[in-house]
């Protein structure tokens, strides 16, 4: 949406500041708001709205609460009229008695008390905790914390680490080493990254250092015969081809065509010529394969846990019995 939008650079960042801090917070936001309401609320525009607002209250410091206040009653004579007044009452009680709000008294129950502090669903908090015990489980949501830079993997297909290093420095980003692969770089002050001049040149690709470790587990080698048999959309397939110096075989599945579809896109953007995408499901046996692969790569699809920290909305829509 921010793409098609007219908004300079500043507007752009707090409106993505907005959407994303309050979705984050999202599970102890709706707590508190329950706490100074005292009906159910149903329709969504006021629901979204309160949301926003009492994020901007708790946990923005620069935005003062009267202009929070304000705005989102600007809001709700514009997508909710005649609830402007209500909306008003309650973000105000809220900015009166935010000092109030204390989610240390709720130390005695585990784990409400870890829900609330970083903003996890409760059943999923409770979860862990059998799984793990309350130090791993604080120590699993403590880390979740998102920061300010975007893991990228340079293409040493196209460029050396070091020349995007310096072209990157040029466009004013401010570039680090990963931890752990030396392909990996970690970028601050990007922007759009799909707007990115290198990145549309395939000199880079976004990727997590955990992703990239994946392939190098597989102990490639140049001329390789390779099954990738969960691929889209194709970060993986990619990474093994530049391992491979694009010299080899890459059988690509994935089980939807437009997801199909991607992997070549991505392909093409990155240089890589060895992939051969096609639409497969991979709990269908295909007689014969085993023998002409050297080396297979089962990337299953996940709870998505793990990558909360970088897509926020999968804790709130996973579902127990998902």
């Amino acid at each position: 949406a921010l793409r098609h939008d007219a908004l300079d650079n500043k507007d752009h960042a707090f409106s993505a500041q907005i959407v994303y801090g309050t979705l984050e917070k999202q599970v102890t936001i709706d707590y508190i708001l329950e706490q100074f309401i005292n009906k159910r609320l149903k329709n969504p525009w006021v629901v979204n709205i309160l949301r926003m607002g009492c994020y901007q209250i708790l946990y923005l410091e620069k935005v003062p609460d009267f202009a929070a206040c304000s705005e989102s009653v600007n809001l709700c004579r514009r997508y909710a009229q005649g609830l402007s007044g209500p909306v008003n009452g309650v973000l105000r009680n809220i900015s009166r008695n935010k000092e109030k709000i204390d989610i240390e008294k709720y130390k005695n129950n585990e784990g409400l008390y870890l829900s609330l502090k970083y903003s996890y669903p409760k059943w999923l908090v409770d979860r862990w905790l059998k799984q793990y015990g309350f130090n791993d489980t604080e120590y699993i949501l403590d880390t979740q914390v998102p920061h300010n830079y975007t893991t990228v993997r340079v293409n040493t297909l196209k460029t050396s680490k070091e020349q995007l290093i310096q072209s990157l420095n040029r466009e004013g980003i401010e570039v680090k080493d990963g931890f752990y692969i030396p392909e990996s770089l970690m970028l601050k002050g990007m922007k759009d990254v799909e707007q990115n001049l290198f990145y549309n040149q395939g000199l880079f690709t976004v990727q997590g250092e955990s992703s990239m470790l994946v392939s190098q587990i597989l102990d490639l080698k140049p001329m390789d015969r390779v099954l990738d048999a969960c691929s889209a959309p194709g970060g993986k397939t990619a990474h093994m081809a530049a391992i491979m110096g694009n010299r080899g075989s890459i059988t690509a599945w994935d089980i939807h065509p437009h997801r199909v579809q991607l992997i070549g896109e991505n392909m093409k953007r990155l240089g890589v010529s060895i992939v051969e995408a096609k639409v497969q499901d991979a709990m269908k046996p295909v007689l014969g394969l085993s023998e002409t692969m050297d080396k297979v790569l089962v990337d299953v699809p996940c709870s998505g846990l793990g990558v909360v920290h970088k897509k926020t909305d999968i804790k709130l829509r996973l579902r127990p019995e998902a």
